[in-house]
């Protein structure tokens, strides 16, 4: 049993790059590696599984980190997601 897994260790990496703490920055590549990690715990690995197209994904308005207003948010709404499935 994992404590930490390693989307959720990249999904903190990229809220503290997205509030300028610990001097961590590239909060949207680790906010992508988080994505990919936490679909690949349940079985999404893109091209690899059913054609899922994560540039495709990250290109809708409500997931796009680049555009969005509150970045923080943004990571937060996302991270929930790796506990709702």
């Amino acid at each position: 049993m994992n404590i930490i897994t390693y989307s959720e260790v990249e999904f903190i990496l990229a809220e503290a790059a997205a509030i300028g703490a610990f001097g961590v920055s590239g909060a949207e590549a680790h906010y992508k590696n988080a994505i990919e990690a936490s679909m690949g715990e349940w079985g999404i690995f893109g091209d690899y599984v059913g054609g899922f197209d994560f540039d495709d994904y990250y290109s809708q308005e409500e997931v796009d980190l680049s555009q969005a207003s509150n970045k923080h948010e943004r990571i937060m709404t996302q991270k929930i997601h790796i506990y709702v499935f």
